[in-house]
């Protein structure tokens, strides 16, 4: 982990408290060596880092579950969100799967969010399980994967539109 990372997980660590969830949550001591290293500025050994990853991916850092249109109810560490319920309702319809055909051993390649009417966002590592390309030079559909994104606001309300290269 550079200086940087490191610097960005120790600001992340203190937005949402992570310190006293984990002083009441868990009895992981690689858990709370790590975060008493990070605060300090060291370096994780493995099974510090892994046992850090696993803790925030399972307690403090969950996919929010939107049912239906309807957020439920958030875990502690979120709870914070409440108040911005109904807009993350709202701007969820904008939220899909993107689906890609041909892609070995995955269901789906990851997510992605409307920004305008006939334009889809996702990050890189996605857009690499199907397309070419670099920057905004010679971007192209890979010819054997056909990814489309699934917007599944209600069953009722299902569509699913095709992704192509943004030019």
């Amino acid at each position: 982990m550079n200086g940087e990372e490191q610097l960005q997980l120790r600001s992340w660590i203190e937005q949402v408290q992570l310190k006293h969830h984990v002083d009441t949550s868990t009895r992981d001591p690689n858990v709370a060596s790590a975060l008493d290293k990070v605060e300090k500025g060291q370096s994780l050994d493995d099974a510090q880092a892994n046992s850090l990853e696993a803790f925030i991916l399972q307690s403090a850092r969950p996919a929010l579950v939107v049912s239906e249109g309807r957020l439920e109810v958030p875990p502690d560490l979120w709870k914070s969100l409440e108040p911005a319920r109904p807009m993350i309702e709202r701007v969820s319809t904008a939220v899909g799967r993107i689906n890609v055909s041909g892609l070995p051993g995955l269901l789906f390649a990851g997510t992605g969010f409307l920004v305008a009417e006939d334009l889809v966002m996702t990050t890189r590592t996605v857009a690499e399980r199907f397309a070419t390309g670099l920057g905004t030079s010679d971007l192209a559909i890979r010819n054997d994967r056909m990814p489309s994104i699934h917007f599944h606001v209600m069953a009722a309300r299902a569509r699913v539109c095709a992704l192509r290269a943004w030019r």
